[in-house]
């Protein structure tokens, strides 16, 4: 537009003259910049002002050897706008492409993405991934920009499979947080890319500002670089060759045409609002970082056998040093277990059994002669010991294995393993919607971390010394499932135990979401409206379990029917004891009378000790506080038994 039609548009928008914004007039404007218009420095904008026009002319004369030449006024009022000029920041270009992502029908849809490899994961938007119709699996992070500000949690995680615009061959497959939005619009502004001559074959959309539905990071960014760059006449970088094509990145020098001081890439939360931090992508702190990596060593290492198991690794941290002779502490853990065996006889038939019965179903086998020597960082032995569980209904005694013994330079193998996410739904979330069913059923996984198989690369690191009698020699094992004890055991056996539900989605989407939701560790707190959906359900969530080795064991229901192919009885359920809002109580469910109760190992003689077992119980059945005074509002949902002594 000439300077009038500029002029007019501003009034027409009700807009500011200095800032160009609409929420105030000139007078009032809080920017404190000024016209750039030599001999101006009015508070309006230079698009505005009316001796711009003048300047401008001057410009055009000074760039055409046909015309007079300029006078030496005009000559500084030439330098002095060019260097107002040169002050303006120039427009950054962040990597973006259009690919091709496979959709759930095997069909193709088009998405834009940005190649970043400041982000410690790749991300999809809700929008992109309805688009495609992919079902996701559980995957709860929190995002974080810099400074760690919380912008949002991931709703999941799916698997991506990319292809270049052009045809559609996949040429990166990638698992993706999914996030309600990514970004703003990237460019920030449209430009002017007519005379970027050098990109003139490669040309897209890249200089128009648009959704941004895939963030590609860190996790795949290598594998997405190719040879070939185009760079300008400076000698700076403007494309690069990705495994999808050329892709532009690089800065746009900022005409003088735009008012905005500053360029940022603005990062959009959750409920909307934005942050002017960089949009840089990340995960909230070492541990969020730890279990991004995790998650990529699980999905890009795990097979499944011929029986269906899954078949894991152990997700080392490479940054923590090497382990060392490890033999010297076992042994002396294990002549310390017989001397208590020599002195309670009982106890030693507890343990041999138990070992025995891990050794008969395959779950540890002997090391070969030829393998036992191995150096100290290609090896680790566990000590062992016993864990007694008197309330047990099933195994009474259980050897748990010590992976945080140290080495000889007091590194242990948890040390060097990454723990993993908690990917455990919230325990007072599981109890309350556990209580929300007319027909309730609990059950348990069978030795639910030993479904899983342990890859044979990485036994050697799950070494053990046994002997049942210690008049024999000391023999060498090393254990061949996921072992209890280990930092990582509870991620793998709880993240294979929801991949088995993949496939499912469809078919038995009431069951996967049992399994998702209602499972806390390796007990199942569930059930539904009816019977008839509750055995259903009981079925399904069965079926699918099964298919992966996971077997579910000592079924209890408030309802009888659902038991009648069961081994069970009408027992009280011990649920899990370590919910934050009882400390002090074990919790059970008393499946005949369908009620909640207490077993308490305290003296309840006095009135001060039985108003604290209901003070507890309110803060279990009213965790926010509505109704924590009236005692009889818990009396109605709860009975409270207890043990004197």
């Amino acid at each position: 537009m000439d300077l009038q039609e500029r002029r007019e548009l501003v009034q027409q928008a009700k807009l500011s003259f200095n800032c160009l914004r609409a929420s105030h007039p000139a007078k009032s404007c809080p920017s404190k910049s000024v016209c750039h218009t030599p001999d101006c420095k009015q508070r309006h904008h230079t698009l505005l002002c009316p001796k711009a026009s003048k300047v401008k002319e001057t410009l055009t004369t000074a760039s055409n050897p046909t015309k007079d030449p300029p006078t030496d006024g005009e000559e500084q009022a030439i330098s002095s706008l060019m260097a107002a000029v040169e002050k303006q920041p120039s427009i950054p270009v962040f990597p973006t492409a259009v690919v091709q992502v496979r959709k759930e029908d095997g069909t193709f849809a088009r998405a834009r993405v940005l190649i970043d490899s400041g982000a410690q994961a790749s991300m999809v938007t809700e929008d992109c991934l309805r688009k495609l119709g992919l079902v996701r699996r559980y995957g709860k992070l929190v995002v974080t920009g810099i400074g760690q500000q919380a912008a949002g949690t991931t709703r999941g995680i799916v698997t991506l499979h990319l292809a270049s615009r052009f045809n559609e061959v996949i040429v990166i497959s990638t698992s993706a947080y999914v996030l309600g939005k990514l970004t703003s619009s990237l460019p920030s502004q449209r430009f002017n890319s007519g005379n970027l001559k050098l990109l003139e074959n490669v040309r897209e959309t890249f200089n128009k500002p648009g959704q941004i539905d895939v963030i590609l990071g860190s996790d795949v960014f290598l594998a997405l670089l190719e040879g070939g760059q185009v760079k300008d006449n400076s000698g700076q970088t403007v494309a690069h060759a990705y495994c999808f094509r050329m892709d532009r990145s690089g800065t746009i020098r900022r005409s003088r045409d735009h008012a905005r001081e500053s360029w940022h890439c603005e990062f959009a939360y959750e409920d909307g609002s934005k942050s002017n931090a960089a949009a840089v992508l990340g995960v909230r702190g070492d541990k969020q970082a730890t279990s991004v990596h995790s998650l990529d060593h699980f999905n890009s290492t795990t097979q499944r056998d011929s029986s269906g198991r899954f078949v894991v690794k152990l997700p080392f941290d490479d940054s923590k040093p090497a382990l060392e002779e490890s033999l010297s502490a076992a042994m002396k853990r294990l002549f310390a277990m017989e001397k208590r065996f020599a002195s309670n006889p009982e106890f030693r038939k507890e343990y041999v059994s138990f070992m025995r019965e891990y050794l008969e179903l395959g779950h540890m086998e002997p090391v070969p002669a030829n393998q036992v020597v191995k150096i100290g960082s290609e090896h680790y032995y566990l000590p062992h010991h016993a864990v007694i569980r008197v309330d047990s209904s099933t195994t009474r005694l259980r050897v748990v294995f010590d992976a945080s013994c140290a080495t000889s330079t007091g590194i242990s193998l948890n040390d060097r393993l990454l723990a993993g996410p908690n990917i455990n739904e919230d325990l007072l979330s599981v109890h309350l919607r556990f209580r929300s069913y007319k027909v309730a059923f609990c059950a348990d996984v069978a030795k639910m971390y030993r479904q899983v198989v342990m890859h044979e690369e990485d036994r050697d690191f799950l070494r053990i010394v046994w002997r049942e009698d210690s008049e024999k020699p000391v023999e060498h094992y090393r254990l061949s499932m996921v072992t209890y004890g280990t930092k990582t055991a509870p991620y793998l056996a709880i993240q294979a135990m929801r991949e088995s539900t993949i496939g499912y989605e469809t078919t038995h989407p009431e069951a996967v979401k049992r399994i998702i939701h209602d499972f806390y560790v390796d007990d199942a707190l569930s059930g539904a409206d009816n019977e008839e959906e509750a055995m259903c359900i009981k079925e399904q969530i069965t079926e699918i379990l099964s298919k992966s080795g996971f077997e579910l064991r000592k079924w209890t229901s408030s309802c009888p029917k659902l038991l009648e192919n069961e081994v069970s009885e009408s027992v009280p359920v011990k649920l899990s004891d370590d919910a934050d809002v009882v400390k002090a109580l074990g919790i059970y469910w008393y499946p005949s009378e369908d009620q909640f109760g207490f077993k308490v190992n305290f003296s309840a003689d006095s009135v001060n000790t039985k108003r604290q077992m209901i003070s507890d119980a309110s803060r279990l059945f009213d965790p926010f506080g509505c109704d924590s005074e009236n005692q009889d509002f818990v009396s109605t949902i709860v009975t409270v038994r207890h043990q004197l002594g």
